[in-house]
């Protein structure tokens, strides 16, 4: 199994057909979409980094061969690596379809997880500043009532003294 990515400047089926007829006709597997990672400023840049990587390469191709360079050589190795590939396609499918399987839903469930980590960021963040807002009020309404209590007892220290000077 290979994967090849497709992409049409229209939204017609048979245009996206004979783009994906073209594509397996010449070998083109194209290159995976890039998928923008919603990310804040004050990330981590390795973490970005990690990411982009995550996205361009969690297919594998089983059909992928080293191409070899060696002088003389070259076309023997490579036809070679052909040959057992295709004679072993069967026996190696299974594994293939699998680690494929895994690696795709590995990047779905790092994309929920960092959307939902930011979706939670943003939850404190509101629920901190409203909480700060109802906090402020509830100090200013202390303040005021020990403000209030200060100033009773001034009246009442005032008219201690004046008894006492009478």
């Amino acid at each position: 199994m290979s994967i090849h990515w497709i992409q049409t400047d229209s939204d017609d089926v048979f245009a996206a057909l004979d783009a994906v007829d073209q594509a397996v006709t010449h070998g083109d597997q194209g290159s995976a979409p890039h998928i923008p990672v919603t990310l804040s400023n004050d990330s981590d840049p390795y973490l970005i980094e990690s990411l982009a990587v995550v996205h361009q390469s969690w297919a594998i191709d089983q059909n992928v061969i080293i191409m070899s360079t060696r002088l003389g050589f070259a076309g023997i190795i490579n036809l070679f690596q052909r040959i057992v590939r295709r004679l072993t396609w069967w026996q190696s499918m299974p594994q293939w379809l699998q680690v494929n399987s895994f690696h795709g839903a590995l990047v779905r469930v790092v994309d929920v997880l960092l959307d939902r980590q930011r979706l939670h960021s943003i939850r404190i963040g509101q629920l901190e500043s409203a909480n700060t807002n109802a906090h402020i009020f509830a100090l200013e309404q202390q303040i005021q009532a020990l403000r209030d209590e200060q100033r009773e007892l001034r009246k009442r220290l005032a008219e201690l003294e004046r008894a006492e000077s009478a």
